[in-house]
């Protein structure tokens, strides 16, 4: 949706850094800047040997029956995808370290329309 948010973890300081110098350097060179700042809001947690991330936004789905498995099983490893009138707009994953990347772009695509 469109209401801004705080999304408080260090990634975004270190997006809004990334962000503030592409579009200086723009501003610079072309005069103006033409990106926006859209930031996904992401966070990990490792607690013990298991490591917990989140991206985009889980929190804007309301209706259960719109959190779906997307790999794995909730008794070990899995991805679990938080739907929004059938846009995906987060994912949880528990364990699959080796897939967030996989997951981060899947909920950006989503986002974006890609």
């Amino acid at each position: 949706d469109d209401v801004p948010r705080r999304v408080e973890h260090w990634g975004i300081a270190v997006d809004s850094g990334r962000y503030g110098g592409r579009a200086m350097a723009e501003i610079l060179s072309k005069g103006q800047s033409e990106k926006i700042f859209t930031p996904m809001p992401a966070f990990w947690s490792d607690q013990f040997d298991l490591r917990i991330q989140s991206f985009g936004m889980p929190g804007l789905v309301s209706d259960p029956s719109s959190i779906h498995v997307l790999e794995g099983n909730l008794d070990s490893d899995v991805a679990i995808g938080y739907f929004r009138d059938d846009i995906m707009v987060g994912v949880v994953l528990i364990g699959f370290a080796q897939s967030h990347m996989k997951y981060r772009a899947m909920v950006e695509s989503a986002l974006l329309g890609n």
